[in-house]
């Protein structure tokens, strides 16, 4: 089907209507990204149940309907990073227990309705980075009970009341960036779980021996960039052209990395 937005439709505004079309090609993957899609009709996906990765990364989307993947039966994989989200509804993603890997970087989110992420027990991965975030109440994760990486780097956190006892306790998290968060100069004890493998503080003004010693909030054996170590995300850095990894890598953490 021809049209700025094939295998879908969508209206001369930008609004994504249906993707009645694509259910016909039985593909598991939805790519509708940099389609200058500007907001998502409530039943738009149906007749998708087959769907296991939706993306809708590069648009000009400011918030989506609650219900809107509800129809997916295996979800998996859904990209909304880089759109213009400001707000975003309690229960958007409710029923998708099986999805793994959620993007919602490059964003204008500010906060997050409560229990946001509580239905997505099976997510491993959650991308937030560059948002507005101002605070993570300490149940903002408390559903994500198989997640690893968690990125909320280059967002507005604040110190107050910022980062709370128990809001990284999860327990398979290993990996977190609190990077680039400039008006974050604490941590509360107990924010981390002992699954912990590594954060990164890099561009904040809280460092890791103030993590490590007064606010007594970094777990045993946890490792921690700040200042002067590469930037890094989910335990991978950049160096030259390739990259250095600090379960692989023995320059992990040290001058060249």
């Amino acid at each position: 089907i021809p049209g700025p937005c094939a295998p879908c439709v969508c209206s001369d505004a930008g609004v994504l209507q249906d993707c009645h079309y694509h259910a016909e090609l039985s593909e598991p993957v939805l790519w509708i990204s940099g389609r200058g899609v500007t907001a998502v009709a409530e039943g738009a996906l149906e007749r998708n149940e087959g769907v296991t990765a939706v993306f809708l990364h590069e648009n000009a989307l400011e918030t989506l309907p609650v219900g809107v993947f509800g129809g997916l039966r295996n979800p998996l994989e859904i990209q909304l990073h880089h759109n213009k989200i400001a707000e975003l509804p309690p229960g958007l993603f409710d029923g998708l227990g099986p999805l793994k890997y959620l993007s919602m970087g490059h964003n204008r989110l500010e906060e997050l309705p409560s229990g946001l992420f509580d239905a997505l027990g099976r997510l491993r991965s959650l991308d937030l980075h560059n948002n507005r975030l101002r605070h993570l109440p300490s149940e903002t994760f408390r559903g994500l009970q198989r997640v690893t990486a968690i990125d909320v780097s280059a967002n507005n956190i604040t110190s107050h009341p910022g980062i709370g006892t128990g809001t990284f306790a999860n327990p398979d998290l290993a990996f977190v960036s609190l990077a680039h968060n400039p008006t974050l100069r604490s941590v509360e004890a107990g924010a981390f779980g002992e699954s912990l493998e590594h954060v990164w503080l890099t561009g904040n003004n809280l460092t890791c021996a103030r993590l490590t010693g007064t606010d007594g909030a970094l777990p045993s054996g946890a490792g921690c960039a700040d200042e002067g170590v590469c930037s890094a995300t989910f335990g991978v850095a950049p160096l030259g052209n390739g990259v250095c990894d600090e379960k692989r890598d023995p320059r992990y953490n040290t001058a060249e990395c």
